[in-house]
């Protein structure tokens, strides 16, 4: 009988080196783009002073640490290792920022729909449903201690550079993963 979970956390293509070439071409985007703009907010939170700059500095080192070891495992050839690695310490970065941060209102938040993008394109085409429901059921947590006043950062936003920031790192992360899926496609 063949166990479930094994069938989800396979690759997408049956060619396993096709599978891990691409794999390390969207790893390798995935975590230089990931350690540019964690570079960037780290350096940005020390320029400027305003209203939640010190927490997105905090939480741009953490991702900026995620993406070193991940990117140390992708350098030793750890390529399969990696993009798990990746896509769980991002799912667990995202919801500690989340519940840290402004809940369901805030930048952290907003991770998610990156981390069910890399899910699909680094994993497998089954997990972004998982990671899906992980973001949901967190996010409606998130929305029931808020109204019972346990979070107690939810009503502080981040300045607008911040939004900017990060909303822009996102276009950019997307717009680099969809190229390289879309440069796979074409090859295929």
């Amino acid at each position: 009988m063949k166990n479930p979970l094994s069938s989800w956390l396979t690759p997408i293509s049956s060619d396993k080196q096709s599978w891990s070439e691409d794999t390390v071409r969207l790893l390798r985007a995935t975590l230089l783009l990931s350690l540019f703009i964690c570079i960037v907010a780290v350096l940005a939170s020390l320029f400027w002073r305003a209203d939640g700059w010190q927490r997105l500095g905090s939480d741009a080192a953490a991702g900026l640490m995620i993406s070193l070891v991940m990117w140390i495992l992708l350098k030793r050839g750890y390529v399969r290792q990696a993009a798990i690695g990746t896509v769980v310490l991002y799912i667990l970065f995202a919801l500690i920022a989340s519940f840290k941060g402004a809940g369901v209102r805030g930048l952290a938040y907003n991770l998610f729909f990156l981390v069910v993008i890399v899910s699909a394109l680094l994993v497998n085409r089954r997990l972004p449903f998982v990671v899906a429901g992980v973001a949901s059921l967190s996010g409606l947590m998130m929305v029931v201690l808020h109204q019972a006043g346990y979070l107690p950062n939810a009503n502080i936003f981040p300045s607008e550079q911040a939004y900017w920031l990060t909303n822009s790192a996102l276009f950019f992360v997307v717009a680099a993963m969809l190229y390289v899926a879309l440069e796979q496609i074409e090859r295929a």
